[in-house]
């Protein structure tokens, strides 16, 4: 979320900035890494293996990541700051990228990889490569099902072409989440090999494609995907290595959905919207990005801190 924060910054502040190093990596990595780490952390969860379990699951992750979505974009962004098309349920409803779509995105794959997981219990296979692979086997039929809807219905629709495209993404986080302590026991130095591995690759990748603004072709799909999964593969070795003293980002790990709905209403707050922007690779462009950024972070954190301490706009803003 601090990624997607920066990028957002950058976008706001300066202009020619697509081409730069920094932004493309920030672009291959942002809401891939936050997918992926979705999937990741499906680890930690408890298996569905009854139906009361599976429907305690699905109304708790409805309301978890629904209910922001719904207050956020017709109370916020729709009566409170005018933008009007919030509360026009079509143009909503078919335009979710123009606002919070990640937690529709996020909504469909959890509720899709819950599912699958109930169904693969109940099969009740021992054997660990085939209770994964049936749980692949399923969650592929859901995104299947979803992609129907897509056609019937419009490939806009709530999101469900940005949740196929992050469909991907978010089970290889699951089924590294499944693998990577048994990849580890198996050989440390074969694991330090993959995030090597991975470190070439992204930064062959990056430094070569923008992917920013490019047409979704299938080979610039393909490179999207592998720069994104290998860099991901980077952060989290990092994660896993050096959790102890990464006390600040976990912080912000915690508070990501705040930090995401947050950030809008304080973006750029120096930008002065008649004058010309500088360029992004320029010391005015770098100066405005980092005191834009600073400031922002800051409202961000500083909001965070006083909703806490009232329950009633915990609970309304974020479902805390």
């Amino acid at each position: 979320m601090l990624m997607v924060v920066l990028q957002h910054t950058i976008a706001g502040c300066t202009v020619d900035f697509a081409n730069t190093t920094l932004f493309r990596a920030l672009w291959s990595l942002q809401m891939p890494l936050f997918f992926i780490i979705s999937g990741y952390v499906t680890r930690y969860g408890h298996p569905l293996d009854s139906t009361k379990s599976l429907k305690k699951y699905i109304w708790k992750k409805t309301i978890a990541y629904l209910f922001p979505w719904l207050v956020w974009s017709a109370l916020i962004r729709g009566t409170i700051f005018g933008n009007y098309y919030f509360l026009n349920p079509k143009y909503l409803l078919w335009h979710m990228d123009s606002g919070y779509w990640f937690l529709f995105s996020l909504w469909w794959l959890v509720i899709i990889n819950g599912i699958a997981d109930y169904f693969s219990n109940l099969l009740k296979i021992n054997n660990r490569f085939w209770r994964i692979s049936a749980h692949l086997l399923f969650t592929i039929i859901g995104a299947s099902i979803l992609a129907v809807v897509g056609v019937y219905l419009g490939i806009e629709f709530l999101a469900i072409k940005l949740t196929l495209f992050y469909f991907p993404l978010y089970m290889a986080g699951f089924l590294w989440g499944q693998i990577q302590d048994r990849v580890i026991s198996i050989n440390e130095h074969y694991y330090q090999f993959v995030v090597a591995l991975s470190l070439f690759i992204w930064l062959f990748i990056i430094l070569r494609v923008g992917f920013f603004g490019e047409e979704m072709s299938a080979g610039v799909l393909a490179l999207r995907y592998i720069a994104s999964i290998a860099g991901c593969i980077i952060v989290i070795s990092v994660c896993h290595y050096y959790n102890d003293k990464l006390g600040f980002f976990r912080k912000a790990g915690i508070y990501s959905l705040q930090i995401y709905l947050l950030h809008y209403l304080f973006l750029c707050p120096l930008k002065i919207g008649t004058s010309i922007l500088p360029i992004f690779a320029s010391s005015d462009g770098a100066t405005d990005v980092l005191f834009n950024y600073s400031i922002t972070l800051g409202f961000v954190a500083l909001s965070i801190v006083l909703i806490r301490k009232n329950k009633i706009l915990t609970k309304l803003l974020f479902w805390k």
